[in-house]
């Protein structure tokens, strides 16, 4: 999870991050329009992806940029086939199900 990034249901951005060789290799070929399920221990939350990007390693700012609706971006670096990386390919999604966050 992305530092500073927001738990579901927070209405904020929730920014996980994720090794390409053991996790997200799938994010590539997932389209607009599916739907991503998030259980966490205090409830389940759907999201659905609205936008995929591929961005430059160095650029942080989808990361950071948070305008208070509740959006997963999940990402992990690209292009899979190189040894060198410089991109990051994400998920942009919006929450389509789920509770508000409660830390009580």
């Amino acid at each position: 999870m992305w530092n500073g990034s927001r738990f579901c249901g927070q209405n904020g951005k929730t920014v996980l991050s994720a090794h390409v060789t053991k996790h997200f290799r799938e994010i590539e070929d997932t389209e607009i329009g599916s739907v991503v399920t998030m259980q966490t221990g205090y409830g389940l939350y759907k999201y659905e992806v609205i936008d995929k990007k591929i961005f430059s390693a160095n650029d942080d700012s989808l990361l950071l940029a948070d305008d208070g609706n509740e959006t997963l971006v999940m990402y992990t670096c690209y292009p899979f086939e190189s040894r060198i990386r410089k991109q990051r390919i994400a998920l942009i999604c919006r929450k389509i199900e789920g509770k508000v966050f409660d830390e009580n």
